[in-house]
Order: structure tokens, then C-alpha cells, then sequence
């Protein structure tokens, strides 16, 4: 069944541009051409997805009485300090960066749009141009940690990237290896197995509980991918841990509750492009990381950075969709 999108933005390319963006995604597209049309719309009409400016939200949330139904994207240009505020939103599930020209990223729109209503959200292949390979490997033994983490330095070095890039890879694989042995493990009643003992002890997980890694370049971006097969992860979790590294209170979060968050997550965040995590409850967390190849180191760290989360539990018919770009 075709999906039905409210899509508001005072940007008129933005708006233009939609139509055709969501008609890729095989939707029907609502496009208001000003305010009082997007509100008077609101109002009257039903839809599956909701797209607007961030600055619209709480009006949005008061005119629903808190009470939507639909998956929400919001639009915004805030830099990462004015955004923690958001976290705590009843409903703010994405937050969707423009770029400093005001326009948006056709292709992470539809991508986004087509995991919220597809439920096909794990992978690499989301991320990378059609046709592009990736490696998989499995990890069971943190004493091999840095031998995977040389493969994929090897894979990069392959398709001659930059220093810096590189060791913004090795940052994110560290990170997420230490989070899918130690962290991410639990026992049958939900109790952490390794979470408590030192990461210099050596941990050998059984094979059904073994990481996983993937990785691909398509030449203009690098896709790393590192995932557990327990599902712990969830969005209060990552919700209470950003927030406060964002607000600047980043000693609180360096803690490891909730499939291994804290101030890794934190990490992460800042050392890709987007930060994408995607959790199949109690089954698989699966954590991304997009490094752009197009740009300078300079102009790299100048650009939005992305923060999505993903979830298959079925709370409704759809899959939860939280998504957060923001400017470094």
C-alpha cells in the first residue's frame, strides 16, 4: 500500500525537490505551499510520515495533544548545542540536517524514508552505490581486536585515503569492538556477561555470540558496519547518554548500561560523518559509521554530521525511525 507524507519547508527548492524524491520512494506526497496551508492540512488530513521544520514541533505536538501517530522527521540547521533539548521531545524520532545552503540531501531522505517503511534496515548496502562489495568478518576473541582493526586499516589504505580518515575508522572499530565483546553480551535472563571485568582480560565469545564486521567503499564514502547479535541497545539509552554529552555533562556518560552506551557512543558520533544504529530488539544491534571521501580533512569537519536510530520492534506498523543531522 502506498504511503502517504506530509512534507512542509520554507526552503522552495526543498519543496520542489520532495515530489520527486518521495515518488522514488513510492509514496504519496502532501506538499503545502506556506504555513497556513501546512497547518490547515495538519488538521484535516491523514498520513503516514510527517516532515517539517524543527522549529514547527512543539506547535505540531500541541495540535496533536501529543498524541501522533505517525513517523516524524524534522528539518533543521541547529548546531549540536542547540539540539539536546530535542532528545527529550515527546515524538521528535528524526531530525534531518539541511546543508549551510539550506537544502537537503535527496538521497538521505529517501534512504531514511524507505527504512522507516520498509523494515529492512540493517547493512551496509543502504549506504553504498548499487553494485559495491563489501568484507564481512566475525570476531569471538578480543585478544584478535587489533588484528581485525589492521584489516580494515589495510582495506583503506587500499583505496588511498587520508591519514586522518583512517584513524577516525580505527577510533570507530575500537570503540564498537570493546562495545559488541564486553558490553553487548547478556545471558538468557538479560544480565550482562562481560560488562564488569577488565578490557584487558581476555574474552572468547561462543560463535552464536560472535561480532560481526562489514565494510565497503564505493569511492566516495567508507561504510563500516559492527554488530551483536543480542539487541540491547535502545533509543532512551542513546537519547539520555547524546543528550548529555551534548550539554557538555560528559562525564555522566561514561558509563556502560543498556548494551554497552556511554561515552563511546559519544565517540562514534564525533569520528564519522553519520552514525547510524539499528536494533532488532533482543536479537541484533548493528552500529554504521559514514565517512565521507569527497572533501578535505578541513572541510570535513566542517560538514552535517548524522545520528540515526532504527528499531523492528513493532510498536505499530511500522518500524521507529529516530534520526538526528546536525552540524559539527
Amino acid at each position: 500500500m502506498t504511503k502517504t507524507v506530509l512534507f512542509y519547508d520554507n526552503v522552495n527548492f526543498n519543496r520542489r525537490s520532495a515530489a520527486t524524491t518521495l515518488a522514488v520512494a513510492d509514496c504519496r506526497t502532501l506538499i503545502p505551499k506556506n504555513e497556513k496551508e501546512f497547518m490547515d492540512i495538519l488538521k484535516l488530513s491523514k498520513f503516514d510520515l510527517l516532515v517539517y521544520p524543527i522549529e514547527y514541533h512543539e506547535v505540531v505536538l500541541r495540535m496533536s495533544k501529543q498524541n501522533l501517530h505517525a513517523a516524524t522527521i524534522l528539518l533543521s540547521q541547529s548546531k549540536i548545542k542547540e539540539l539536546h533539548r530535542y532528545f527529550s521531545k515527546e515524538h521528535s524520532t528524526n531530525i534531518l540536517a539541511k546543508g549551510k545552503d539550506g537544502q537537503l540531501n535527496p538521497r538521505e531522505l529517501v534512504t531514511t524514508v524507505r527504512k522507516i517503511f520498509n523494515q529492512d534496515i540493517f547493512g551496509v548496502k543502504h549506504y553504498v552505490n548499487y553494485g559495491t562489495e563489501s568484507e564481512v568478518y566475525h570476531i569471538r576473541d578480543s585478544d584478535q581486536r587489533s588484528e581485525y582493526i589492521d584489516t580494515v586499516r589495510e582495506f583503506c589504505n587500499r583505496f588511498h585515503l587520508r591519514t586522518s580518515t583512517i584513524q577516525s575508522v580505527e577510533l570507530f572499530c575500537e570503540e564498537l569492538l570493546m562495545n559488541a565483546i564486553y558490553d553487548a553480551p547478556r545471558d538468557s535472563d538479560g544480565n550482562e556477561l562481560y560488562g564488569r571485568i577488565s578490557r584487558k582480560d581476555r574474552v572468547i565469545l561462543k560463535p552464536r555470540d560472535a561480532a560481526r564486521m562489514e565494510f565497503a567503499c564505493d569511492g566516495e564514502k567508507l561504510v563500516v558496519s559492527v554488530s551483536d547479535p543480542f539487541g540491547g541497545i535502545t533509543w532512551e539509552v542513546v537519547q539520555r547518554y547524546l543528550a548529555r554529552c551534548f550539554s557538555g555533562n560528559r562525564k555522566i556518560a561514561n558509563l556502560s548500561d543498556g548494551g554497552g552506551a556511554g561515552l563511546g557512543l559519544y565517540f562514534c558520533f564525533t569520528a564519522a560523518n553519520s552514525f547510524i544504529i539499528n536494533v532488532h530488539p533482543d536479537k541484533r544491534s548493528e552500529f554504521i559509521g559514514i565517512f565521507d571521501l569527497t572533501s578535505s580533512p578541513r572541510d570535513r569537519n566542517r560538514l552535517y554530521s548524522s545520528l540515526h536510530f532504527f528499531s523492528t520492534e513493532q510498536g505499530s506498523e511500522k518500524a521507529l525511525a529516530k534520526e538526528l543531522i546536525t552540524a559539527s
